[in-house]
């Protein structure tokens, strides 16, 4: 199972930074941030990951 998030940008950058920040992701198909979380997953592993990923999306530059 995964989860994806799709960008009008090229989604490296943004992985590269969600991995400085402890979140293991991958981009796919170049504008395409995926995420997959393990089987058992609690929810405030969720909730960090989902604040991460908000963080880094809302963050003006993803390279600094």
């Amino acid at each position: 199972m995964s989860s994806t998030v799709p960008l009008d940008v090229e989604a490296r950058p943004y992985c590269h930074r969600l991995l400085e920040l402890g979140l293991l992701c991958k981009e796919t198909h170049i504008n395409t941030i995926r995420i997959a979380p393990p089987l058992t997953i609690m929810k405030d592993e969720i909730d960090w990951a989902a604040d991460r990923v908000e963080f880094v999306l809302t963050e003006r530059s993803p390279m600094t």
